[in-house]
């Protein structure tokens, strides 16, 4: 394991660098808000903060099909197995790339810069995205993050629609308006029990409140989407912030444009956005 720490005096994050930049701990004023579970990352399932690029969650049969072009993907992307290569590191920053070459991933020539950084009670990530070659290129870019239910009393979320799924929580590309039961407005964490993908026609805020403080997801314009996973049989809830849909590519070619929100860089080109996690302390 290459890992790598990053901390000021309010946050300290553990980087796993081989693992595509998992964040395997972040702690806010001694407060573990991460849960690091060995077993799932035994099982090969995401634990911790990774990285899904380019192709968050699930592609319906394992792939897609754009531009005339069959694509294979595997759950959840993968960037979230990729060693990424430090071009600089600082105490409070890190920044670092892979172009995936060894990797599965062969599709396309595609280079991730991925700068993970603090700042007072804020922790960043800057994603950038470069496409070295000639096609065109869909992502979408996510993270995953397993909070300890243990940390936080309840969630808060600003997403404005809700989407259908089949049985196989692949989006139908139908949606409908939330119901009180999916309104997440200072719920308890431990009344929650879902995981289904949210969107908006914005960037999507989302808070988790405790006692001592409240933490906030936001990001770039891009990220109208979010997924919640968790239960009352669980010790952790995700709240991922993501720039696409579940099966995004596939949704898109389907028609079903805003539900799907897929983002593409033409041959040359490049594209930043970012994701922040911000800590307040309550009065």
């Amino acid at each position: 394991m290459n890992t790598i720490e990053i901390r000021n005096d309010r946050l300290r994050a553990v980087i796993d660098m081989d693992e595509g930049m998992n964040v395997l701990s972040l702690v806010y004023r001694g407060t573990e808000v991460v849960q690091n579970d060995s077993a799932r990352k035994a099982k090969g399932g995401t634990y911790a903060i990774p990285i899904l690029f380019p192709t968050p969650n699930r592609t319906r049969d394992g792939f897609y099909v754009y531009n005339g072009r069959k694509v294979s993907t595997v759950m959840h992307g993968y960037a979230r197995k990729t060693p990424f290569h430090i071009l600089e590191k600082g105490e409070e920053y890190v920044s670092a790339y892979s172009d995936f070459k060894g990797n599965e991933y062969a599709a396309y020539d595609i280079a991730l810069i991925v700068t993970i950084s603090l700042r007072g009670g804020v922790i960043r990530w800057d994603f950038r995205i470069e496409n070295r070659g000639n096609e065109t290129f869909p992502y979408s870019v996510a993270l995953h993050p397993f909070f300890e239910k243990s940390a936080f009393t309840a969630l808060t979320s600003d997403f404005e629609d809700v989407m259908e799924t089949d049985e196989n929580l692949i989006p139908t590309g139908v949606i409908h308006a939330k119901s009180e039961k999916e309104t997440f407005r200072n719920t308890p964490v431990e009344e929650i029990s879902t995981d289904t993908v949210f969107l908006s026609h914005n960037s999507i805020v989302s808070t988790l409140h405790s006692e001592k403080f409240d933490m906030t997801i936001s990001g770039s314009e891009e990220f109208r989407h979010v997924v919640v996973f968790t239960s009352p049989d669980r010790s952790f809830i995700c709240v991922e912030p993501q720039t696409g849909s579940t099966d995004f590519v596939n949704l898109s070619e389907k028609g079903f444009k805003r539900e799907a929100n897929l983002l593409s860089l033409e041959g040359g080109k490049d594209a930043s956005l970012y994701v922040e996690f911000g800590f307040t302390d309550r009065d």
